[in-house]
């Protein structure tokens, strides 16, 4: 990275995890339009100290082709693939100098442990590896090379692939593919976001946010993600003057009068879904009857019951809305106010119930996300800047970290003067100047704690002016958010 500026804050995990992991990843982490990125063609050969352990273990067959230059953080060096972050410690014992920085448990996606299965199936640190991915789990090394699986497999609507995440590494088959068709997702690109200048294939990008907003962390936490889903939005501010963060299969809420009381919002009236009629029920063994008052209420079976109890109850799922219906391919559902449930008992144990993906189709509803950058052609040179902050949700006491990339003519733009212009809350405006761009077209600046109520929406501009004069900006916004 060159002569950009790190923050002390961040210096302490980059020495844990790599010279870049999270700390640059505070926007949506699939860098499909993000101009001047790299495809498919690495610029980088990889290190000589790692060219023997890269090599053992696939080389770019498996690892994806070097996308940075070795970086040395003390003794310690790095080198990101599309695929992963190679380490070399000499400090370490000599079985343990070179290996995989553990990325995944930057993404905060780690799900509650699943039962252990009874049909022999591989089952490591709570969860199943996907049978079709156990051969090339164990022909990689298992957990010394992989790491443990943070999650079940999963299917993403989104990039209709199936996957599943271990420590250090992610692995895929899309739905088009023939089972067995294994591949591994862009762990290193992920990580290393603008940095390595690398956007990869569109079917190995992962496309999920990296943090769960502070107000609903606790939640997410005492429910599981198998509930929630991965966080497809930042948090932002409703029209409803709430504080919502959009998941795969719920979105959660919270009011700043009351950030202890979280909340979901009932994604089936929302999304105009039907009530099934009594008419349509379906009768399954084992159910039970919910009421709803004193003379009516609805049949749930007790797969979905338990279900609802193992997280967080009916105060969570809300009361049921429809009835059981049969689906094709042995599939049952239930929709309850604020999420609908499917059964599959063809699926493992562990993955036979969940929610449905529904908040994929709310965000594209209800959520457009305005991109923090420009482009701009003055005297046929363009100009293209990213802005980002390093917490979308930040208390009042901490500093706010800002992040600036400049793009000229597709080459990172160097020496590059910037200012930064806060809106304070008592109506005030406050500037700041940049540090110049690095080599690498990068600036950081931290800016002062803001006093603001909870829930307050803090603007933001970052300008530059280019050599003819002209002025280019990008605007956005963080929240400040208290725990309570």
């Amino acid at each position: 990275m060159n002569s950009i500026q790190i923050p002390l804050r961040i210096i302490i995990p980059l020495v844990l995890c790599g010279f870049l992991s999270s700390c640059f990843a505070a926007e949506p982490i699939s860098q499909g339009n993000v101009a001047g990125f790299q495809e498919h063609s690495p610029p980088y050969e990889i290190g000589p100290v790692f060219r023997a352990f890269y090599e053992f273990h696939g080389g770019n067959e498996f690892l994806g082709g070097a996308i940075s230059a070795v970086q040395t953080v003390g003794s310690m060096e790095f080198q990101y693939t599309e695929a992963a972050c190679i380490m070399f410690d000499p400090k370490q014992p000599e079985t343990r100098r070179f290996r995989l920085v553990s990325l995944a448990n930057e993404m905060g996606i780690a799900e509650p442990s699943a039962p252990e299965p009874e049909d022999g199936e591989l089952y490591i640190g709570g969860h199943i590896v996907y049978h079709e991915f156990v051969p090339m789990y164990l022909n990689l090394g298992g957990e010394d090379f992989v790491g443990r699986p943070l999650t079940e497999v999963r299917f993403n609507p989104n990039k209709n692939r199936f996957e599943q995440y271990f420590e250090n590494l992610g692995f895929y088959r899309m739905a088009s593919e023939q089972p067995g068709s294994v591949q591994l997702l862009a762990y290193g690109a992920w990580s290393c976001g603008i940095f390595c200048q690398y956007r990869p294939g569109q079917g190995s990008q992962i496309d999920i946010y990296p943090s769960i907003a502070y107000p609903f962390t606790e939640f997410v936490s005492d429910v599981g993600t198998d509930l929630t889903g991965f966080q497809i939005t930042e948090a932002f501010l409703a029209p409803d003057g709430k504080i919502e963060q959009i998941f795969e299969r719920v979105v959660l809420v919270v009011d700043p009068v009351l950030p202890e009381h979280v909340f979901l919002r009932p994604l089936p009236q929302k999304l105009g879904l039907p009530i099934i009629s009594d008419n349509d029920a379906y009768i399954v063994e084992d159910m039970q009857f919910y009421h709803i008052n004193e003379s009516s209420g609805i049949y749930v079976p007790e797969f979905f019951w338990s279900y609802i109890e193992d997280h967080g109850g009916f105060s969570v799922s809300g009361e049921p809305i429809s009835v059981l219906v049969y689906q094709n391919n042995k599939l049952y559902s239930q929709c309850y106010q604020n999420l609908c449930l499917v059964y599959d008992d063809s699926a493992g144990e562990s993955i036979s119930v969940q929610p449905e993906l529904l908040g994929y189709a709310y965000r594209d509803i209800y959520f457009r996300q305005a991109q923090a950058e420009s482009s701009n052609t003055v005297t046929g040179e363009v100009y293209k800047m990213q802005v980002w902050t390093s917490y979308s949700s930040i208390a009042t006491e901490n500093n706010q970290e800002i992040w600036a990339n400049i793009i000229k003519n597709n080459e990172p733009f160097p020496d590059a003067v910037l200012e930064l212009i806060i809106n304070l809350p008592d109506g005030t405006i406050q500037e700041y100047a940049f540090p110049p761009t690095s080599e690498d077209g990068g600036t950081f600046l931290a800016t002062p704690p803001i006093n603001a109520p909870n829930g307050k929406l803090i603007p933001y501009q970052v300008c530059m002016k280019t050599d003819e004069s002209a002025r280019i900006c990008v605007s956005d916004d963080y929240l400040i958010w208290n725990m309570p």
